[in-house]
């Protein structure tokens, strides 16, 4: 019977093979080259209720995340623990020190993720934040766009990432062109780098978001972290490319990895870039903010009565948003501070053990979580388990060419925010099996989704561009 169901199924639904190929919508793998991004027919049905709070939680969390990365000195206070970690938040603490009192000329530019999950009390759980390489917004509207347009009668929401977040990176490579034109350069255009890896498997999620940027008349180019410090900084503490071009905005989609800071030059050239007029996407300060550490502290000081009071009045936090946030937090452990006894109890307990480090394998349970332990990093963490909502529909999915039905899973709502104002810039939905340890399209088993919501809300336009 579910093998009939399955044929059934594949003969009533497109080649959506085919279409999510002529659209990009996909990952790149060495050999074969494009291959389809694995995707949900069956969107996540959410009330307009819970789709408004995940949206709040997003701009809450954005804002006061946003003001921490301005106020390094109680940054680097609260995250002195990471002065002995091996991690790159460690190594980013360092530099950050290291550059002390120093005049930092760069000017932060703000892209956020922050992944949350619906709890089984319809309460919105924060998973964690993300403000580098802070991706596949724009490869999940053109899912969205490809998918309504087979199916126009569903409403969903919207999600207009990539015009939303072009439109912010182009408006801040123009300021700051403005600026440098300001002191003389003769370079009117304004030209964006975006680093990215050298072997990238999420370039068409980037090609997206590139041509919509060209077509606000900025030049963008791809750099490696080893072609950008072939760039020379200048007398005028500008980055200019080695044909003499001035750089004026950094997007970072790497530079989260340990091997991207595995040696003195590299790190000596992110502090450097602190120092020079130019916009970045995110600062060393912004990308400290985002690690699973400065989460661990902040959820501690969020949830204690006194320290939340005091967190609120330092960061001007009313009463209603100081319970929104707390809503969101889960409490959790330093590594180094628990005992093994009392790490094997938490263990016992479903606690989810933490790297900093980012993507696919830096997360572990029971006996893998014992294991890390014995060659464990400063900066490791234990997080309480989210009691997930578990979707028990049957879901339809498209994977590797062919429609297959299944049940029971989870599903991760990632709101983007952009700049100070964290304001909205779409969404990212991933769907995965409620067994499957990771949740990323990438390296995990979690396929790209999308929020149905009542009728009555408004509808997304329909556009392939």
């Amino acid at each position: 019977m579910h093998l009939l169901k399955n044929r059934l199924l594949n003969m009533a639904e497109p080649d959506w093979t085919a279409l999510l190929q002529q659209q990009g919508v996909g990952l790149h793998e060495p050999i074969q080259g494009f291959k389809a991004a694995p995707v949900s027919l069956t969107p996540w049905q959410l009330s307009q209720q819970q789709w408004q709070q995940a949206q709040q939680a997003a701009h809450t969390l954005g804002v006061l995340l946003e003001k921490i990365a301005e106020d390094r000195t109680w940054l680097l206070g609260e995250t002195a623990a990471l002065a002995t970690s091996d991690s790159v938040p460690g190594a980013i603490w360092r530099v950050l020190t290291k550059l002390g009192a120093k005049q930092l000329r760069t000017r932060q530019v703000t892209l956020s993720r922050h992944d949350f999950i619906l709890d089984l009390q319809n309460q919105w759980r924060w998973v964690e934040s993300n403000p580098i390489a802070a991706g596949m917004g724009p490869l999940n509207q053109r899912w969205q766009q490809l998918y309504q347009l087979q199916r126009p009668s569903e409403v969903l929401a919207a999600n207009p990432a990539i015009e939303t977040q072009a439109t912010l990176l182009a408006q801040a490579a123009t300021k700051q062109a403005q600026f440098n034109l300001a002191t003389k350069n003769e370079q009117v255009t304004p030209l964006l780098v975006m680093v990215v890896e050298a072997q990238e498997d999420n370039i068409y999620d980037q090609q997206l978001l590139t041509a919509a940027i060209e077509n606000q008349q900025v030049t963008v180019l791809r750099l490696t972290m080893d072609q950008l410090q072939q760039c020379q900084i200048d007398t005028q503490h500008q980055l200019s490319l080695p044909d003499g071009r001035i750089v004026h905005l950094l997007y970072w989609r790497t530079g989260y990895n340990p091997v991207d800071h595995a040696a003195d030059a590299q790190l000596d050239f992110r502090a450097r870039l602190e120092q020079v007029h130019i916009a970045q996407c995110p600062t060393l300060s912004a990308q400290l903010t985002g690690s699973k550490w400065l989460q661990h502290l902040l959820s501690n000081l969020l949830l204690d009565p006194q320290q939340s009071q005091q967190l609120a009045v330092h960061f001007g936090l009313n009463h209603t948003e100081l319970q929104l946030l707390q809503s969101l937090c889960l409490p959790s452990f330093a590594v180094r501070e628990l005992t093994e006894l009392r790490l094997h109890s938490l263990l016992a307990q479903g606690y989810w053990y933490k790297k900093q480090q980012e993507g696919g394998g830096n997360v572990a349970r029971f006996s893998e979580a014992r294991d890390w332990y014995q060659q464990r990093d400063a900066a490791d963490i234990l997080m309480a388990p989210i009691t997930a909502d578990i979707r028990t529909e049957p879901l339809h999915k498209h994977l590797h060419g062919d429609n297959v039905t299944q049940q029971g899973h989870i599903s991760e709502l990632g709101i983007f925010t952009l700049g100070a104002a964290a304001e909205y810039g779409g969404y990212l939905c991933r769907t995965k099996a409620a067994a499957s340890l990771e949740g990323g399209v990438h390296r995990g088993g979690a396929v790209l989704d999308l929020v149905q919501l009542p009728a009555a809300c408004c509808r997304f336009p329909l556009r392939l561009n």
